[in-house]
């Protein structure tokens, strides 16, 4: 149940980051997002460290193509 709390609050963040509105899951493919591209790999960025403590690259993000990347590359 507490893993579940964190992915949601992963998400909540993630929308907060790149002001989206609306529902989605975990699984759901980056590419939707219009606000995913390289003004957003920024936000992402500076959200992951101010929330997470993780610094991450554009380089690393690049390769992410769901929610779940980019949630595991702060679970490491």
């Amino acid at each position: 149940m507490e893993g579940k709390k964190t992915v949601n609050e992963f998400i909540e963040k993630f929308k907060e980051a790149l002001d989206i509105e609306g529902e989605f899951d975990i699984n759901v493919e980056l590419e939707e997002f219009a606000e995913w591209d390289s003004m957003g790999y920024i936000s992402i960025m500076s959200m992951l460290d101010d929330e997470y403590g993780k610094e991450v690259n554009a380089n690393q993000l690049k390769v992410c193509k769901t929610l779940v990347d980019l949630y595991e590359l702060i679970s490491k």
